[in-house]
């Protein structure tokens, strides 16, 4: 069985200059339906299903199912609370991911955001996914947007992702997001990279498939503010609702951390055990009963 979701919260308190630092990570890993606990959903037109039984052998933990769409009147969202973070504060992002079908364009959002705002294209840092393809560059591929609390929006797209272009990346596919963002006080820019990455078997990670082209985006700029106090999957509302933009994604392992990444990775249970892993786990058991 996989962890259930953890919450850590540290103060470390300096009395002298009464100013406080907080360290903070949220690890969601569906053992059981997270909206009984701290997590919430909402949505009409977009519905998310927790859906409870593993994929995996020996696994009885679950994961999520999405079915997105792009609403300017169902702000929709599954996300939980953190502590309220600006421009300035460190923080690293994971999802596990399977991307199985959509309209025209990226619909769903996975990052940070602030709950007050009065659509999803204002505070928001984000990884946004998924395309359908329908030209030489749109597929299965997410890409960084950055939303001040102004609205201002800046964004890094990604590399090609066709398989074969890049195998892995087909539609389909189990696939691990990582987004670390950072503050350069030097410039007053928040910064942030993207990388998208195969999964092993065990949960470990796998094979770099693409990431924000390499490079670092500014995705707030000098001079505007950023709000965040909520974690987790929101749609895209710059638009209304319409079947040719959605997205239909499972989800797993949600991290957010003001620390680092995640050192204790587990599998999605989204997607069975490799053959290998089964007879080698047979194998194990042979052995052991032939030592007894």
């Amino acid at each position: 069985m996989k962890n259930q979701a953890v919450f850590l919260l540290v103060g470390l308190f300096v009395i002298t200059v009464c100013t406080a630092s907080f360290a903070e990570a949220i690890f969601e890993t569906f053992d059981t339906d997270p909206t009984i606990g701290d997590w919430n959903a909402q949505g009409t037109s977009t519905t998310w299903t927790y859906m409870s039984e593993s994929r995996r052998a020996e696994s009885s933990s679950g994961f999520l199912y999405g079915h997105i769409y792009r609403d300017n009147a169902d702000p929709a969202q599954y996300a939980v609370p953190i502590t309220p973070i600006d421009k300035t504060t460190e923080f690293w992002i994971e999802m596990d991911i399977i991307h199985y079908e959509c309209g025209l364009y990226q619909n769903a959002n996975f990052g940070v955001h602030n709950l007050s705002a009065a659509n999803h294209e204002t505070d928001m840092i984000t990884g946004r996914h998924n395309y359908a393809r329908y030209t030489s560059f749109r597929g299965n591929r997410m890409d960084l947007y950055g939303y001040s609390s102004g609205g201002t929006e800046h964004y890094e797209l990604s590399t090609y992702v066709h398989d074969p272009l890049i195998p892995g990346c087909d539609y389909g596919e189990p696939q691990r997001a990582k987004i670390h963002y950072w503050y350069e006080s030097a410039t007053d820019e928040g910064f942030a990279m993207l990388e998208v990455y195969s999964i092993n078997g065990d949960g470990t990670l796998g094979d770099f498939l693409y990431g924000s082209d390499g490079t670092l985006s500014d995705l707030i700029e000098p001079g505007d503010a950023f709000y965040g106090d909520a974690f987790g999957l929101f749609n895209r509302t710059s638009g209304s609702q319409n079947n040719s933009y959605h997205n239909i994604n499972e989800y797993d392992n949600l991290y957010y951390s003001t620390e680092g990444w995640n050192q204790n990775p587990v599998a999605p249970d989204f997607v069975p055990e490799p053959a290998s892993m089964i007879l080698l786990g047979c194998g194990m058991l042979l052995i052991k009963g032939r030592r007894k």
